[in-house]
């Protein structure tokens, strides 16, 4: 779910408000811990991601 929000933004990293939106239109609990978890696994797994232009900047 958060992978996609990378190329939804226009490959910018979604800030943390886009994440929790995501979660909630999931149906699942949102929070910002979850959300900022989440993008360090995303993160993790692809490191080019981080180097993005943040999605607040556009």
């Amino acid at each position: 779910m958060f992978r996609r929000l990378y190329d939804g933004l226009g490959q910018h990293r979604p800030a943390t408000r886009h994440m929790i939106d995501a979660l909630g239109k999931a149906g699942l609990p949102s929070s910002e811990g979850t959300a900022r978890e989440s993008r360090k696994r995303v993160e993790a797994t692809e490191p080019h991601l981080k180097t993005l232009p943040s999605a607040l900047a556009t």
